[in-house]
């Protein structure tokens, strides 16, 4: 487990046929989730992606479940499975936007491979209700990719950066530049992002 790498430690794979709750998906990617807590060769925690592969299952998926992602955790760090999911439904009831949670059995070709916890991703959908459609730019930051030195780490993980030639992160880069200098203030940090008041 390391921290050093940039952009994708795993690869996208197919998966002929994916079925949940008697519904039947085909050519639906998966792949190894790279976080520390989500390492191990037993019990991986997984991405699904219904239309990585084929855009048909998008709409389906969406119809069915409400999300065309899936993320399943292994809870390595948890073996009562249930901290991931109570702590979201506290922050919910205290009025924090939270994603859903719960939980998943999961079998691949044939095999057991145990309880999950299922949970929504933070991707459009989840954003749009709770915040509505004019979303702006969204970013997944760890804490140490604020830092400047980060900058390379940070844009190997965007989707948005296709353009190798692209090394703008100008709206984001005004709150790291907020963060770092020493006489950072509030007002610095509201010129780069919409702070509610």
């Amino acid at each position: 487990c390391t921290f050093g790498f940039l952009g994708s430690r795993y690869d996208w794979f197919q998966f002929e046929e994916v079925k949940i709750d008697g519904v039947t998906f085909k050519d639906v990617g998966g792949k190894k989730k790279s976080w520390c807590g989500s390492e191990s060769k037993v019990k991986p925690s997984i991405n699904i992606s219904f239309d990585k592969f084929n855009a048909a299952n998008k709409g389906k998926a969406v119809q069915a479940f409400g999300t065309d992602a899936l993320i399943l955790n292994n809870s390595l760090q948890d073996p009562s499975y249930i901290r991931q999911c109570f702590s979201y439904r506290m922050f919910d009831r205290a009025g924090v936007p939270s994603p859903l949670c719960n939980f998943a059995h999961l079998k691949v070709n044939g095999k057991d491979m145990g309880l999950f916890v299922n949970l929504q991703p933070l991707r459009k959908p989840f954003f749009k209700a709770h915040w509505g459609k004019n979303l702006g730019n969204l970013y997944e930051i760890a804490g140490e990719n604020m830092e400047p030195w980060a900058n390379e780490r940070l844009k190997a993980g965007m989707d948005s950066f296709k353009d190798p030639e692209d090394t703008s992160l100008a709206d984001i880069g005004k709150v790291m530049n907020a963060f770092s200098d020493t006489g950072g203030s509030i007002q610095k940090i509201q010129n780069g992002i919409d702070v509610p008041a």
